[in-house]
């Protein structure tokens, strides 16, 4: 325990350059239930956590700090991956107007410290129709959906756009998962909102903001 809080005592130096207070806990107990409990017992926006690099079945067998706190964390969560660099360009998936509008009202009321690119991007399916259009119906499908989509996503990129983003709203066309990936491949963080499944079900069924925390190599922000 004494080793603990002089280590804590040397991040809150480092961290008080940029933040005005901070406050050290120390305690005795499972991580998960220390960690959701301390999130529970005052007014918490964010949760910053580390992440070990498990793959997403040995997170399901042996269990995830960061796993299991990002299920269960009432309020948004920072998974951080990788080596510390500084954040330039961000990814805003978005699927539906509902968790479109989490994101902008968080990313609108938590500004990063300095301003940052953002794409705001939203992926087409790209093969479901084709079987039963044919291909001319499905170009024509994919036109048109295309073009609704980047009507839905121009005006969030709009709404984000100010002193603290420069935002521009993206189509992508293919499946989910994998454009969002490949996207996130350029950029230094992924944005994604959860809709609304919880814990073990959310586990068991899946969802691409699910999926993508552990597929992107690179830091993820989950809004609720």
């Amino acid at each position: 325990m004494d080793e603990t809080r002089q280590h804590l005592k040397q991040i809150a130096v480092r961290v008080q350059r940029d933040v005005p207070s901070v406050k050290q806990v120390c305690e005795a107990g499972g991580p998960v239930s220390v960690i959701l409990e301390a999130i529970k017992s005052s007014t918490t926006d964010l949760v910053v956590i580390g992440n070990r690099g498990l793959t997403q079945f040995s997170e399901f067998a042996m269990g995830s700090v960061s796993h299991l706190v990002l299920l269960h964390a009432p309020c948004a969560t920072l998974v951080v991956k990788g080596a510390q660099k500084t954040t330039q360009r961000v990814v805003v998936a978005v699927k539906g107007p509902d968790d479109a509008e989490r994101i902008k009202t968080w990313l609108l009321a938590h500004p990063f410290k300095h301003p940052m690119e953002l794409v705001v991007l939203n992926v087409v399916p790209s093969a479901f129709f084709a079987p039963f259009q044919g291909q001319s119906g499905f170009d024509a499908w994919t036109q048109a959906a295309t073009a609704t989509a980047q009507r839905f996503v121009d005006p969030i990129a709009a709404a984000l756009n100010g002193p603290h983003y420069a935002a521009t709203g993206r189509v992508a066309i293919g499946d989910a998962a994998d454009m969002v990936a490949r996207e996130v491949e350029l950029s230094d963080l992924l944005v994604v909102s959860t809709h609304g499944r919880t814990g073990v079900h959310r586990l068991l069924f899946g969802s691409v903001s699910h999926s993508l925390v552990h597929r992107v190599s690179g830091s993820v922000l989950v809004v609720r």
